[in-house]
């Protein structure tokens, strides 16, 4: 029983509780879980941002499955379900985490997002 109550406390801190809120951007990072697009997708068309960015070139797992970028394979995904392609930035570098980061800073930075901001 105890470790149920350890397993809870854990579970509640993870969940975090966070309200979702109207945003500059969706930023799906790049996996092979296509689920990451889908949610970011329903988030757009859902009104939370003007703008999506994939982040994602092909990685250790990716590689040995498409012939695309994580951040092209997003891209279609989003869409085939509705998004206009010209509210969709692709980072296609990438291959892990800390470079998703560094490089759609570089892509935010040189498309000059932050200055593109509509609500």
């Amino acid at each position: 029983m105890e470790d149920l109550k350890l397993i809870q406390i854990l579970w509640d801190y993870m969940r975090m509780n966070y309200k979702i809120k109207h945003s500059d951007c969706i930023m799906g990072l790049g996996t092979e879980d296509t689920n990451v697009a889908n949610i970011a997708v329903e988030l757009y068309l859902n009104g939370y941002a003007n703008k999506l960015i994939f982040s994602g070139g092909l990685g250790k797992v990716t590689y040995k499955l498409w012939n695309e970028t994580e951040a092209e394979k997003f891209a279609k995904i989003a869409i085939e379900n509705g998004v206009p392609s010209k509210d969709i930035y692709l980072e296609k570098e990438s291959t892990n985490t800390g470079d998703n980061f560094r490089f759609s800073k570089r892509l935010i930075e040189n498309e000059k997002l932050d200055s593109k901001v509509t609500s």
